[in-house]
């Protein structure tokens, strides 16, 4: 799949951040620099939290919780605390509690349909 960028607001309790992040599916979170998350009041929640780079190593990153809003949908996400100068990036577990999934060769996100939980019946 191509990668493409989408408008994405990051809510913090001291504010917000408009940004263009990069739509990853490869990736389980939204990752933002640290220092920019901070800058919206938003703090680590849990510290040095292992994850795999694309050449294979483990890196490891804080992690907080962040309000993402995006195509006209809101909903709380797992953020990670990423290095400076990185773009900000919006992983599967983001878009997918959006209720949104990319559509690559018009390089946009579209509403999900979603799989449904299994129903027990007692």
């Amino acid at each position: 799949m191509g990668t493409f960028t989408v408008q994405v607001t990051f809510e913090g309790p001291q504010g917000q951040l408009n940004v263009d992040a990069l739509v990853d599916t490869g990736t389980a979170y939204a990752s933002v620099p640290a220092n920019t998350l901070r800058s919206i009041g938003v703090m680590p929640q849990e510290r040095q939290r292992g994850f795999r780079t694309p050449a294979g190593d483990v890196t490891y990153r804080d992690i907080g919780q962040v309000h993402v809003r995006c195509e006209e949908r809101t909903a709380p996400a797992v953020v990670v605390f990423d290095d400076a100068g990185t773009a900000p990036v919006l992983g599967h577990t983001t878009l997918a509690c959006l209720g949104l999934e990319p559509d690559a060769d018009n390089e946009r996100l579209v509403p999900a349909v979603l799989l449904m939980p299994s129903i027990w019946q007692v």
